[in-house]
């Protein structure tokens, strides 16, 4: 079903469901008079986001295609200082002071992280100019090196949101989850914070299923982060609800059904309270009036014989 999706694109593949659910629904075989909407979340396929570990990520592949675009002759003599070296002894660094577990550890990855940020800034502007100076060729290149000046440019355009993401987070306040980038390859995907024990925090999207009682997909929608709120749909009251028509209310008492309000100094009431604490609270049995002998024999432990009745 991927490859089906990627060949052919997802909406002809939300057409063709359409018209099948239609062509269900004519026919009877779908009950759409049952249907049951579930949401889940979609994870992407990405490792868990850092600050450091993106700027390094996107530092490498940055270098590595403007090196092969240079290798291929485009743009060779703009001047481009190659970071990888710099970039990975910075993550190495941060690995080793992460060992200590102490706030002077996390006081200095935040410098490194800082130093990062400097260096994805530095390799964002020598490779603009390179993708600036291959754009001015005047015969375009093959196919290959046209992906990948795409490429580069959309590397260029997520470094420089994470750089930017990464400055607030330096700077002590947190990134909006609905607009934070956690992936150098895909753009939609978002923070969800889901609730369970063993997944807090997942990355990817929100996906709303919509199914029959019969487990038929009538409707589905894939969102980045979480779902927001429908047009139709309106924000949850405090006010009470209001009664179903269905459910019958209390009629008030009438005349022959209404009890009449007793005070606590009218006879009545006296001689019913009387008469409610006798039931509750009934006299213990007399236990005198059925006496038990006491034997005094000793009693080897075999039956005593009856004595004769006299008639």
């Amino acid at each position: 079903m991927m490859k089906l999706t990627t060949r052919i694109g997802a909406d002809t593949i939300r057409e063709l469901n359409d018209v099948m659910i239609t062509v269900g629904v004519e026919a009877g075989a779908v009950d759409m008079g049952w249907l049951r909407a579930d949401t889940t979340v979609v994870p992407a396929d990405i490792k868990y986001p850092t600050d450091s570990g993106l700027l390094t990520k996107g530092v490498t592949r940055i270098a590595g295609l403007v090196d092969k675009l240079q290798a291929s002759g485009i743009a060779p003599r703009t001047h481009f200082d190659d970071p990888i070296a710099a970039a990975r002894q910075g993550a190495h660094r941060i690995g080793s002071k992460l060992r200590r577990r102490t706030n002077e550890a996390k006081d200095e990855v935040l410098a490194i992280t800082g130093e990062l940020a400097d260096l994805a800034d530095t390799c964002i502007c020598q490779a603009r100019r390179v993708l600036l100076n291959a754009k001015r060729v005047s015969d375009r290149p093959v196919k290959r090196l046209r992906r990948m000046l795409a490429d580069l440019g959309h590397l260029i355009d997520a470094l420089a949101q994470i750089v930017a993401q990464t400055r607030l987070r330096l700077a002590g306040e947190m990134p909006a989850g609905k607009t934070r980038r956690v992936s150098l390859h895909d753009a939609d995907a978002r923070p969800i914070r889901k609730g369970s024990l063993a997944n807090p925090t997942q990355f990817g999207y929100t996906g709303q299923v919509t199914d029959t009682r019969d487990g038929i997909v009538v409707d589905y929608e894939l969102e980045a982060g979480i779902l927001p709120t429908r047009p139709g749909s309106h924000p949850p009251s405090r006010e009470p609800s209001p009664r179903p028509a269905n459910i019958p209310t209390r009629s008030p008492p009438i005349a022959a059904t209404a009890k009449q309000p007793s005070t606590p100094n009218s006879p009545r009431s006296a001689s019913n309270t009387s008469r409610s604490c006798a039931k509750a609270s009934p006299a213990p049995p007399d236990m005198t009036s059925r006496p038990t002998p006491a034997s005094s024999s000793w009693s080897s432990g075999e039956p005593v014989p009856r004595a004769a009745s006299l008639r």
